[in-house]
């Protein structure tokens, strides 16, 4: 549901956040996921960070795998006080209750979590997970 327009303004929207981390110097950690999820510290591993930018969406979306790899990056010394920016159309089925919880608490600890929707998909009730959901709407 994400390839053609959508994806384009996703990558083009990630190449932009990419150049500002560069001149804050700034960390910035992209995780790519649809049927399986890739981390990618952005500014170390610029061979990754292109392959990403080559791919084209694969549908069959879980988050799940993809907030595996949030927590784990919270959890480390590293990424603990970072915020989540997700990029998405938001059709993506709800990850478990105990993945629910887990964004809760990341919230209560300080973390934000911010959404951008891409498109006119109908959401999956994400909305009460996220700080703020912003939307670019495509089409009339």
């Amino acid at each position: 549901s994400m390839e053609g327009l959508p994806e384009n303004i996703a990558n083009s929207l990630m190449m932009k956040l990419l150049l500002i981390a560069e001149q804050q110097k700034r960390k910035l950690y992209l995780i790519s996921f649809a049927v399986e999820a890739r981390p990618i510290e952005v500014r170390r591993n610029r061979v990754a960070l292109l392959d990403f930018f080559r791919q084209r969406s694969v549908g069959a979306t879980s988050a799940g795998k993809m907030l595996k790899e949030v927590f784990a990056l919270l959890e480390s010394g590293e990424y603990g006080s970072a915020d989540i920016l997700w990029f998405s159309d938001f059709c993506i089925p709800l990850c478990s209750a105990e993945q629910r919880k887990s964004i809760i608490h990341y919230r209560r600890q300080g973390t934000k979590f911010y959404g951008l929707k891409i498109g006119r998909a109908e959401g999956r009730g994400w909305e009460e997970y996220f700080d703020e959901i912003m939307e670019i709407v495509i089409g009339g």
